[in-house]
């Protein structure tokens, strides 16, 4: 009994440590002291070696501490603040934004990765922690090593069959779904800034995609796309139909599929995936199915 009464005064005096190490962490980092918050972290993890909160800790602190804003033209600007849209005076085709953008220290960004790898290492399975690696990469323009981190944590999903934790090592629910949402705003984000290494990252993710998960439709769909834009038509067809043997009652690339033949002026097929819409889908999207192949009458 006495052993026991020990234990939970120890687990008692632990939970209250790491909450007064956390809380005063976060204070330090809101109100801007970095001097006396790098103090505090090296006694945080003297204490806590192989505590992960306290990796994310020194990431935000290296992350935070000469961190800027001004004005800038880019792709990747926040187009949900206030900004101005700037066109192709010849084309219309809009280039990029004007607005405010966030600047790094990059060898302040390099020792926040390094801190947040080590922390990695002692939760593997902390999703939150990938997820801030994968933001970082894309702010300072590394598109291929954030490429490359999701699909670490894509292969890292399939091996631990989607069980994930995130902070404080809570679990995350229906953690397979929250991945997935997540990596089609990375899809949003590379298409949006249409550079060649941005592109690239499409090809490689949403290839590996399918690979790790082939009943998900939606990077047949991103891969697709992707070779359509590029004007590889053919390429595009041949992801959906292998998309379409997968999983035949999917309407969204039975529909691609029909538009990708219609679009190749190939009447005939466009033709029978519209009836396949027709004939089985649901009546919102067999009556635009009805609509649509009007046009290929």
């Amino acid at each position: 009994m006495k052993h026991l009464i020990a234990l939970l005064l120890a687990m008692c005096i632990s939970t209250a440590a790491f909450a007064d190490f956390r809380e005063t962490y976060l204070r330090l980092l809101n109100e801007g002291k970095f001097t006396e918050l790098e103090q505090h972290l090296t006694t945080w993890q003297r204490a806590e070696s192989k505590d992960p909160e306290v990796y994310i800790a020194w990431f935000n602190y290296y992350i935070n501490r000469k961190m800027k804003t001004g004005m800038a033209i880019d792709a990747s600007i926040d187009t949900k603040k206030t900004h101005m849209i700037i066109t192709d005076p010849k084309s219309g085709k809009v280039v990029g934004y004007l607005g405010d953008k966030v600047y790094y220290d990059y060898d302040d960004v390099r020792s926040a990765i390094r801190y947040l790898d080590t922390g990695i290492g002692f939760a593997k399975k902390r999703l939150d922690m990938y997820f801030g690696k994968i933001h970082i990469l894309g702010a300072i323009g590394e598109i291929d090593k954030q490429a490359a981190v999701v699909i670490q944590v894509l292969e890292l999903s399939v091996r631990n069959k989607h069980e994930w934790l995130w902070s404080q090592n809570k679990p995350l629910a229906d953690s397979k779904q929250f991945l997935l949402d997540n990596v089609q705003g990375y899809y949003d984000f590379w298409f949006k800034r249409q550079t060649k290494i941005s592109m690239d990252a499409v090809l490689a993710v949403s290839s590996r995609q399918i690979e790790l998960l082939p009943d998900d439709m939606y990077a047949y769909n991103i891969l697709s796309y992707y070779y359509n834009i590029q004007d590889k038509k053919n390429e595009a067809m041949q992801i959906l139909l292998k998309a379409y043997s997968v999983k035949a009652d999917d309407y969204i690339i039975v529909g691609n599929i029909a538009m990708l033949y219609e679009e190749l002026k190939d009447k005939k097929n466009a033709k029978k995936y519209y009836t396949v819409i027709i004939k089985n889908g649901d009546a919102e999207i067999s009556s635009w199915a009805k609509d649509r192949i009007k046009n290929v009458q």
